[in-house]
């Protein structure tokens, strides 16, 4: 088995069969005059071109970028990933380089995707940025190659893995690196964590305890001024409400905490478990809810 490469440019490409986009036959395509580019960025356009395609043909061609037939396969919710990722000890992230660009195109795709450029008119050979099935047709890929092993969870070019040991950690990541590297795949090791206590996880920190937000979150509300009037108490209590959730555990009992007012209704699922004092129970939040009424309701 191989693995994955590391190099600092992308040379990864899928082994499996090249992506073949379908064409909604009812849409009729519109051609589109190349997009004009600024002077200072004619150069970097010029080197993106050389590094991600190479020059096919220089007739007109029509533009497909409404026609292409919705591919419904979806990315997981954020949700399914932080509840997929529950109840881990160690934590990894593999992020594969430049994503889309290294799944290939069939001949026909290639000719259908063909880029009006300033410079002319190129087709590619992989996947490119900007279509709008690229990012379901990448997701299928890698849940197809990934889904068979345990704690493993991908969204888009960043992949997931937890363990409850250190030594089930590294084997799942290893089996993860294995499949990659005989699918072809590279990975962007700048932006790899090999292992952690902690990750971020699109925009939440992950431990093995709690869901924290992160610093970017919080900044909002850390550096917000402190209140002196009645108006400025009530517009910072909307302000911070943000909370620190516990992971979902289906072994635990659950417990639905609800609440109306004359204007909305908010709910909190949490978790019973065993306070420190013995012989009772407390409740940690798992997940809130909250909806403002309409007038009619």
């Amino acid at each position: 088995m191989n693995l994955p490469a590391v190099s600092g440019h992308c040379t990864g490409c899928y082994k499996g069969p090249p992506l073949h986009v379908d064409i909604n036959p009812a849409i009729v395509p519109v051609y589109q005059r190349a997009r004009s580019v600024a002077c200072t960025l004619t150069t970097k356009m010029e080197e993106a071109i050389a590094a991600n395609a190479g020059m096919d043909s220089c007739e007109p061609r029509q533009s497909l970028g409404l026609c292409y037939c919705t591919n419904t396969y979806k990315s997981p919710t954020v949700d399914q990933v932080l509840s997929e990722l529950a109840g881990g000890c160690i934590y990894g992230t593999i992020d594969l380089e430049e994503a889309y660009t290294q799944i290939p195109v069939d001949g026909v795709t290639s000719h259908m995707l063909t880029v009006n450029t300033v410079q002319g008119l190129h087709s590619v050979a992989r996947l490119p940025f900007g279509i709008k099935i690229a990012s379901s047709a990448f997701q299928r890929i890698i849940d197809g190659l990934l889904g068979p092993v345990k704690g493993v969870i991908a969204y888009q070019d960043n992949i997931y893995v937890k363990g409850t040991t250190v030594a089930e950690y590294r084997a799942r990541l290893l089996q993860v690196l294995h499949i990659l590297g005989d699918a072809g795949f590279e990975v962007n090791s700048d932006k790899c964590v090999w292992q952690s206590a902690s990750i971020e996880v699109l925009g939440f920190m992950l431990d093995d305890e709690v869901i924290h937000p992160t610093t970017d979150k919080t900044a909002a509300i850390t550096n917000a001024p402190g209140p002196c009037t009645k108006q400025e108490l009530q517009s910072s209590s909307g302000l911070i409400s943000f909370y620190v959730l516990a992971h979902c555990n289906p072994d635990l009992p659950l417990v639905v905490t609800a609440d109306t007012s004359p204007v909305g209704v908010g709910a909190m699922l949490a978790h019973i478990v065993p306070d420190a004092q013995p012989g009772k129970t407390r409740e940690i939040p798992i997940a809130y809810a909250s909806r403002t009424l309409s007038s009619t309701e």
